[in-house]
């Protein structure tokens, strides 16, 4: 999932839901591996969702006067 955030020119999500069904899968996928892991990827993964994030609200605000 990490490798498919880090390659999306703009955010996957069509809706709130698909930010949600992401976010819980990830979840669910670290409590599969190692602590430190999952810490690492954590990381990872976070800062994918919020620059994703940032491009996602920047599009759904409308042009800038």
């Amino acid at each position: 999932m990490i490798e498919r955030l880090k390659v999306a020119p703009a955010p996957p999500w069509k809706d709130d839901a698909g930010v949600i069904l992401d976010d819980g899968a990830f979840r669910r996928a670290m409590r599969l591996v190692p602590t430190e892991e999952a810490q690492a990827s954590w990381a990872e993964f976070d800062a994918e969702m919020e620059r994703l994030y940032a491009i996602w609200i920047r599009s759904r605000a409308g042009p800038q006067p």
